[in-house]
């Protein structure tokens, strides 16, 4: 049986600001986390029980829900139903008494009169937030029999997002300037330890850093599981969410109602693989786009898709001689568009976002596609 959770009108969030998650801190803290697998049901601790049996209060979200969506009138309107929780946790499972952490969580709810359950959405990353992916998915699934029964449930795992605290290894002005973190993407243990010791001072300190592993979000979900009231979790992860989903179902057999892992991340390969794999399929959903956008009128690539890319290189191109001005006065490089592009081949329901973005970069307006850039990186008005 399921019990509802408590509704509550206040907003749980008052910090409107947003994290930049540095995916290296996660690698460079992953020899801290624990490699071996847990016995069945060890996260489930004496004096776990207070968090477990926690009543999460759902109210209004956080602007930002709405504000980094991307600008596709459906899922704005999905933005706008979502309502919003915070979940406490430990930071150190092997010491429930002492700090915590609050993780941020959305809801989109059954559409249904008897509701199943939760559906717990995680978009992969590492590092990217379900906070505002699930409107995306509740936008995507609206009339459909999950939909109709399951609540929809995204939550920024630790570090990430309007968790807090996050990791925030940037200023705005960094972010915005596209400053990588170190130079040609080269890594000494100079860098490496530069990078670490700029990430833990704006993010709680290199303990808590070293609290970021999968494991550790696998028990934040189960901690979840229990306050959204459901006996079993019902789970849809994709990409890096494979691993997260995976790791769960060791840790937690016990407690898994059903598992969808779309995209799974190979075990086997190691960070270089897994970036080809990455970008072949990137390319592989581009030229699902041009397929898309050459039937538009018009479509800024062409009517020929096998030339799409290439139409695309030429419009993008000049941006690595002289980017483009917005309104707001930010510079959009060849990055920032190429991103702005990337983001919105995640879901179909972007595409004509990206044919508008690409339209009016033809015009050299560059307002389109570094929003689409912003909701990619949760990044809002206030930055």
């Amino acid at each position: 049986m399921r019990t509802r959770v408590k509704h509550d009108e206040r907003s749980p969030w008052t910090k409107p600001g947003l994290a930049v998650v540095a995916v290296v801190s996660l690698l460079l803290i992953a020899g801290c986390t624990n490699a071996t697998p847990d016995e069945g049901g060890s996260a489930n601790a004496v004096g776990l029980d207070q968090y477990l049996e926690q009543s999460l209060e759902f109210g209004a979200c956080d602007p930002t829900i709405v504000g980094s969506q991307p600008p596709v009138p459906e899922i704005i309107e999905a933005a706008e139903k979502a309502e919003c929780a915070t979940l406490t946790v430990p930071i150190d499972y092997e010491n429930l008494d002492g700090e915590t952490l609050d993780i941020a969580v959305t809801r989109n709810a059954a559409t249904g009169e008897d509701p199943i359950g939760s559906v717990v959405l995680n978009p992969g990353g590492p590092g990217v937030q379900a906070t505002t992916f699930a409107p995306l998915v509740a936008a995507l699934w609206t009339g459909g029999p999950i939909a109709e029964n399951f609540d929809l449930v995204g939550f920024d795992p630790r570090g990430v997002g309007l968790t807090d605290p996050a990791v925030d290894c940037y200023t705005d002005q960094e972010r915005d300037a596209d400053v990588p973190l170190s130079a040609l993407g080269e890594w000494t243990d100079e860098s490496a330890r530069a990078i670490v010791e700029k990430c833990a001072t704006g993010s709680g300190g290199e303990e808590m850093l070293a609290r970021l592993g999968t494991r550790d979000v696998a028990r934040d979900l189960d901690v979840l599981r229990s306050a959204l009231g459901d006996d079993k979790l019902t789970y849809a992860g994709a990409s890096y969410g494979t691993r997260l989903g995976s790791v769960y179902a060791e840790m937690f057999p016990q407690n898994v109602r059903a598992l969808v892992l779309d995209g799974a991340v190979d075990p086997r390969k190691d960070t270089g693989d897994r970036r080809i794999q990455l970008s072949e399929g990137l390319q592989a959903s581009f030229q699902r786009f041009a397929d898309f956008c050459a039937k538009q009128t018009p479509c800024p690539l062409g009517t020929d898709p096998a030339q799409a890319t290439t139409a695309a290189q030429q419009l993008l191109r000049p941006l690595l001689d002289e980017p483009l001005v917005a309104a707001d006065g930010r510079e959009v490089t060849f990055l920032a568009a190429a991103e702005g592009i990337i983001s919105g081949l995640y879901a179909e329901a972007s595409w004509t976002a990206i044919i508008a973005g690409l339209s009016e970069l033809q015009a050299g307006r560059p307002e389109a596609l570094l929003a689409l850039r912003d909701g990619y990186y949760g990044r809002s008005d206030s930055g």
